[in-house]
């Protein structure tokens, strides 16, 4: 196709379907290319160098941004008003940079709010200082996560009938024997909702089969679970029971095997099928001639995009180069000598073995100090 034939508007809305990548590399074609797929690659841009301040703000204030995050940024919301002409929506989702309620209140542009961005104030607590945005401002979608309190069902059908919840964790929530199919069933009515079951500060309740089962039924998009979450009381033979219900739920993106159990590591085996994003030495017991199934079992995830090889309590056996080896393939992101068998003998055949993978992005230190030793 000669790009050239097509008219501006019509490439324009060919862009609007692309990725960001996709957009950014059509970008590289040609000046009219960049032009046009600056709408695309700008317009609701994330930033993951770190806190930008107001000086970056205004080097990107020409850009066409019309959404931005303000977890991304160290600065006051007015900031963002007064620097970004174009600007239709605001995200308020930093948890590191608070922000009071009369601050949110001064953006009169739509707003989307993360509960953890909100300040805790000594009148008002965090539902109500909600209820206020919800009265004064163009409220779009709001974040629930824990955030000073923990939600009770009246608060949360509350909410619900008054804005939009995008997403909600199960930590602000205020869950209990008692409520909980009550708190599932207002969840089921809220439209396009994510559910995240997150790790707790403090664990009041822990959930049943028989309440996940509940949550597929009624199709409640449950998208992150933490294993810690549930009730297998610190036994990994209890987890297994979990897997089948697990393995219903169409629209979970991922799972963390979280926590300890005392039976023992977790059946690993069990959840190949399952978005498993990252396992680490604590997920296995590490035997001698066991490492080869170990990998094997890893291999078998096909979302794993992390495997972090460090000191376990679980077991005293260190890998030696050959098995260090077998993680060749694996996407290795840290490896932490002290699993290592290391040795004025070893260390020349562990540098051979790391000088073969490129993949893996972190190694403690402490290798470098004994292999200089």
């Amino acid at each position: 196709m000669d790009f050239n034939l097509v008219p501006n508007e019509l490439l324009k809305k060919i862009f609007s379907y692309l990725t960001t990548r996709d957009a950014k590399n059509i970008s590289l074609m040609s000046k009219r290319m960049y032009s046009l797929s600056l709408e695309r690659i700008w317009s609701k841009p994330t930033f993951m160098l770190g806190i930008m301040d107001v000086k970056f703000l205004k080097e990107i204030s020409h850009l066409p941004i019309v959404e931005l995050c303000t977890h991304d940024f160290y600065c006051p919301l007015n900031e963002f008003i007064k620097t970004i002409p174009r600007l239709k929506c605001l995200n308020v989702n930093s948890y590191i940079v608070q922000h009071t309620l009369e601050e949110i209140k001064g953006v009169k542009i739509p707003l989307m709010v993360h509960s953890m961005a909100i300040r805790e104030d000594e009148e008002l607590n965090i539902f109500q200082q909600i209820l206020v945005l919800i009265e004064n401002n163009d409220l779009v979608s709001l974040d629930l996560e824990q955030a000073g309190q923990s939600f009770e069902p009246h608060e949360l059908k509350f909410l619900s009938k008054r804005v939009h919840i995008s997403d909600i964790s199960t930590r602000s929530c205020n869950f209990n024997e008692g409520n909980v199919a009550e708190f599932i069933n207002i969840i089921s009515a809220m439209k396009s909702c994510k559910v995240h079951f997150q790790m707790p500060e403090v664990h009041n309740y822990f959930f049943t089969v028989e309440d996940l089962e509940m949550m597929v039924e009624k199709n409640i998009q449950v998208v992150y679970i933490s294993t810690v979450c549930l009730a297998t009381n610190r036994r990994s033979s209890n987890l297994e029971q979990f897997v089948p219900v697990l393995k219903r739920m169409k629209h979970l993106d991922q799972i963390t095997l979280d926590g300890y159990y005392d039976d023992g590591p977790p059946p690993v085996h069990l959840f190949v099928d399952l978005p498993i994003y990252c396992l680490t030495t604590k997920h296995f017991k590490f035997e001698k001639n066991k490492m080869l199934e170990i990998v094997d079992t890893m291999s078998q995830i096909k979302e794993l995009k992390s495997v972090e090889l460090c000191w376990n309590r679980r077991g005293n056996y260190k890998l030696l180069p050959e098995d260090l080896l077998l993680f060749k393939h694996l996407p290795l992101t840290l490896i932490d000598p002290d699993i290592l068998d290391l040795s004025e003998e070893t260390v020349s055949d562990f540098r051979k073995v790391l000088d073969e993978m490129s993949s893996f992005s972190y190694l403690t230190s402490s290798f470098y100090k004994f292999e200089s030793s």
